[in-house]
């Protein structure tokens, strides 16, 4: 049997050469297409975002010279700035009133273990509140202070609260006013007030919560052991809250 090649070796070399040259011409068009479109398209975008700009530097122009037309604009504006630097310094403040007017009256235990308080110091920056008073009825008293401020609670309502009132009640061990293990007896001392009497001068550090004297936190309230919840608005200072600086016994001696 015979074979005839009609299609020699040769000719099948050119026509591979040939679709070789046809794909890579193709090819060669579609990515130069492709990056004419991408030069276009950028060309396109610096332009858009130039007369964007010059829009909104005529729009700025425009209300600016408005506003110089506006009688005491100026004086405003700078007012306004004022009054909007004065809220920032007041949110970033403690309410130190609200020490006094709320929380003071709430942790002061009542009854057979009443404590007097004769001084009140806070630092702003360690936030520690230091307390000097004296009770008549001794170390009892004193103890059922200290573990009256230890368990009290803060209750307040603001952004991202997680001490509102209904998570208080469901949780004892939350929202603390002072910092755990923050509670220390600083001093101790027997002595005698005006009346002659015998009471325990004592004094008490602990560290606030954070929140307590923050302006952000709204309806501020503190809920204790064994009694209501006492809040910013219906408080007052009581009376009877300070009292004059016992008399330590080794005093009384040396006079």
């Amino acid at each position: 049997m015979v074979e005839i090649n009609l299609l020699p070796d040769v000719k099948r070399d050119l026509l591979k050469a040939q679709q070789l040259r046809n794909i890579v011409t193709f090819v060669s068009i579609v990515i130069g297409g492709a990056m004419l479109a991408g030069v276009v398209l950028l060309f396109l975008t610096t332009k858009g975002q130039e007369l964007l700009m010059s829009l909104k530097t005529s729009e700025i122009s425009n209300k600016f010279a408005d506003m110089q037309k506006i009688q005491d604009g100026e004086t405003a504006a700078t007012l306004r700035n004022q009054l909007n630097a004065i809220q920032k310094i007041r949110n970033a403040s403690p309410d130190t009133s609200r020490l006094i007017g709320t929380i003071l009256p709430a942790i002061q235990t009542t009854g057979e273990n009443a404590v007097q308080f004769s001084a009140l110091n806070y630092d702003p920056e360690t936030r520690i509140v230091s307390i000097e008073g004296q009770t008549n009825n001794g170390f009892p008293a004193l103890e059922a202070f200290i573990k009256t401020i230890k368990y009290s609670q803060i209750i307040y309502d603001g952004k991202d609260s997680q001490c509102k009132a209904s998570e208080v009640e469901k949780d004892a061990n939350i929202c603390m006013i002072a910092e755990e293990g923050s509670v220390t007896r600083t001093e101790s001392s027997l002595g005698t007030n005006d009346q002659g009497q015998s009471v325990l001068r004592f004094a008490i550090n602990f560290k606030l919560n954070e929140a307590a004297l923050k302006f952000s936190s709204k309806n501020f309230a503190v809920k204790t052991l064994g009694r209501k919840n006492v809040t910013d608005s219906t408080v007052q200072v009581p009376a009877g809250i300070f009292t004059q600086n016992s008399k330590k016994d080794s005093e009384k001696e040396n006079k």
